[in-house]
């Protein structure tokens, strides 16, 4: 896998008609480009980043996030070009200056919450199998409709039944395309053998719309935030309660409830309310930072000092609730 090329192609004219400069709009503070700029930079399976463009605010944003920039020729830069012949103009550059890749990805910078981790995941899954093309989809199977030329709705399934009897619709997000370099043409990057890695709606959303550019806002400015609490028949479960109820009104946020493993009654009562829970032995400081945790929310009665000084070092906001102990004045 290491002696793999791998280029990473992203596409990015300055013409945006739906949303004005949607490339370099700044979306949670940052170009929108350049989340997909840094993803690339952390997949450890990329190993050269270039930018197709025509605009020279995208070049200088290019430049700012590591990837070096493919000047667009203007008959390539038209609202109804197609991306096919892009993608071939930037390889045949990148090889012209020396670096041959095995496999070209095409990465949209319309697709900023998409991860490198999921890069890397469809790299693998090209060249650990007989795959020629690695597609990123999303999950789209409703009873949908089309019109005809009459203007005559259409349905396009056979029989109305619930979502999870239908055939499945898988949509493409435009977050991964993966081709080996044999394939890529001007006319086409699809082998015939086409593998799809479907990705969860919100990482696979494409920005196309204000909508778009609302939800994936929201998505970035999201934290994970994890309550410290535990419930029993000594401690009782009215804190377990309060933590249940403030979570209700933090529901824009990734949330985990971290509770002792030994005291399965609180457990018991998070589980019950859908929440997901995490068990523990052992350091509590320690099963905290393996959450990737932004925020803690302690609801355990009186801390230590030792122990909320050591989730400050970590980085991490600290919140106590009904804390009459040292760490109170820590957090």
């Amino acid at each position: 896998m290491s002696q793999v090329k791998v280029l990473a192609v992203v596409p990015a004219r300055g013409g945006s008609k739906g949303i004005p400069r949607k490339n370099v709009r700044l979306m949670a503070g940052k170009p929108l480009i350049a989340y997909v700029l840094m993803t690339l930079q952390q997949a450890e399976t990329v190993g050269k980043v270039v930018v197709s463009t025509d605009d020279e605010e995208i070049r200088a944003v290019a430049l700012r996030y590591g990837a070096d920039v493919i000047q667009r020729p203007a008959e390539l830069a038209g609202d109804k070009i197609t991306l096919d012949p892009v993608i071939f103009h930037a390889v045949e550059q990148v090889e012209a200056g020396g670096y041959v890749p095995d496999v070209v990805l095409t990465i949209q910078p319309t697709s900023p919450l998409l991860r490198p981790e999921t890069v890397d995941r469809a790299v693998r899954l090209l060249i650990e199998s007989d795959a020629e093309t690695v597609i990123s989809v999303v999950n789209e199977t409703h009873l949908a409709w089309t019109v005809d030329e009459s203007g005559r709705a259409v349905p396009l399934y056979e029989k109305r039944v619930n979502r999870q009897q239908l055939p499945q619709r898988l949509k493409e997000t435009g977050g991964v395309f993966a081709s080996r370099r044999d394939i890529v043409k001007p006319t086409g990057r699809i082998g015939q053998d086409v593998r799809l890695l479907e990705l969860d709606p919100i990482e696979g959303l494409d920005i196309d719309s204000v909508a778009d550019w609302w939800i994936a806002e929201k998505a970035l400015n999201r934290r994970k935030i994890v309550f410290r609490v535990d419930g029993s028949t000594e401690i009782g479960l009215g804190h377990v309660y309060r933590a249940l109820t403030l979570a209700g009104h933090l529901l824009d946020h990734e949330l985990l409830f971290l509770m002792r493993a030994d005291l399965p009654m609180g457990v018991e009562l998070v589980q019950k309310s859908f929440y997901p829970v995490q068990t523990f032995t052992g350091d509590p400081v320690a099963a905290i930072q393996a959450t990737h945790a932004d925020i803690v929310i302690n609801d355990i009665l009186d801390t230590q000092l030792e122990y909320v000084r050591a989730l400050r070092e970590l980085g991490l906001f600290v919140v106590n609730f009904e804390d009459l102990g040292p760490g109170n004045h820590a957090a």
